[in-house]
């Protein structure tokens, strides 16, 4: 438990939280979503996703060379913004919505995500020292699962929970998916608040 007594290693590790419980739940919504209210098929859906795959592979690596670049800071702001336009162009989501809109509102929250998860992990590893390290980067794979595993659980249970509530009232079947993207929206927030409350997270995520 020696790691968690670093601030600097419990700041990251917590934006990461959030970030990855906003995130990670997307995968299994947007599926349902397509299929559900859009009446696609499982092609569509991965169709849907395979750009943020994509996206990840290609900003993961960018995003630690242009914080080296420029700053931290910079690259905080920079994949901050997208992933705040991102995650509110998904809650505006509807029954009338093209699959290639909503592909380019995730891919747009992809490049937000995966350009924040490198820096934050480097800056909270870099909170730690000798065995230390080792011992961080293992407990934030776990707990980063764990929140995403968190974050699915609750995007699930608001579809499933409101689903009746939505068919009861008249309201639009894509209100389940709605509230559930704007869970996701809050998470996102929740995460870019937190580095913006420790400043530290905004100023050395690599170095």
């Amino acid at each position: 438990m020696r790691i968690f007594e670093s601030k600097k290693f419990f700041d990251g590790l917590l934006a990461s939280v959030f970030l990855f419980a906003c995130y990670m739940g997307v995968t299994l919504v947007i599926p349902l979503y397509v299929q559900d209210v859009l009446g696609g098929t499982s092609l569509d859906a991965g169709l849907v996703t395979f750009p943020t795959v994509f996206t990840a592979v290609l900003v993961n690596p960018l995003s630690g060379i242009l914080a080296d670049k420029t700053s931290p800071r910079f690259s905080a702001l920079i994949f901050g913004t997208f992933l705040a336009v991102g995650s509110v162009l998904s809650v505006t989501v509807g029954e009338a919505t093209p699959l290639w809109l909503l592909s380019v509102y995730q891919t747009i929250r992809a490049i937000g995500v995966s350009g924040l998860i490198g820096p934050l992990l480097t800056f909270s590893l870099s909170g730690l020292s000798g065995p230390l390290i080792g011992h961080g980067s293992s407990a934030a794979v776990v707990i980063r699962q764990v929140a995403a595993t968190f974050g699915t659980a609750i995007m699930v249970f608001c579809v499933a929970a409101l689903h009746p509530v939505s068919a009861a009232n008249g309201w639009s079947a894509a209100f389940p998916y709605q509230a559930a993207f704007a869970f996701s929206a809050v998470m996102g927030a929740t995460s870019l608040f937190l580095k913006e409350l420790r400043i530290e997270v905004l100023l050395s995520a690599v170095g």
